[in-house]
């Protein structure tokens, strides 16, 4: 299915990330698959989502704002700095967000957890390729823990409709 969706799709390549604004669910997705992340960023945007999306996880993170996304979706192997760095560096910016990672590989959660002890508070690998409609099954309920996250820390939850994005 994804081959038939990435056979019909023209790639837009930039180095800044590409924005879309119609719902209070934001999403940081990251990728260094240019296709994954355009399939995957137009199907969101199509349920609804808010998805800032970017190939490079060092401009993900220059560009990362604190108490702005409800989820991050890394990819675990990127060139120059993997996605377990890039969470690392984003929950030390940004305690509450939830974050889930995309893999190309079958990892099970008890697996994970013995080999990556540190990264205990991941609850959800997601095996690529992926359907829009798989992916927003595994990560609706994120949204409601990203809420409840920001409530406990007192940093609340908010509309982004007035926000201007990133540049």
């Amino acid at each position: 299915m994804l081959r038939y969706y990435l056979s019909h799709l023209h790639v837009k390549t930039s180095s800044g990330p590409i924005e879309d604004k119609s719902n209070k669910h934001r999403i940081l997705l990251v990728d260094d698959d240019a296709d994954i992340v355009e399939v995957l960023r137009r199907g969101l945007k199509v349920k609804g989502l808010q998805v800032d999306a970017y190939t490079s996880p060092q401009e993900a993170l220059e560009s990362f704002k604190p108490k702005t996304y409800d989820l991050a979706i890394l990819d675990i192997r990127m060139p120059a700095m993997t996605g377990f760095q890039l969470y690392r560096e984003i929950k030390s910016r940004d305690p509450a967000i939830a974050v889930c990672f995309l893999s190309a590989f079958e990892i099970q959660p008890d697996e994970f957890k013995s080999v990556f002890p540190s990264m205990d508070g991941i609850k959800t690998i997601i095996k690529k390729p992926i359907s829009t409609n798989g992916l927003l099954k595994q990560i609706t309920p994120f949204f409601k823990i990203s809420a409840g996250a920001r409530e406990i820390s007192g940093h609340g939850h908010f509309s982004f409709r007035h926000r201007s994005g990133p540049h």
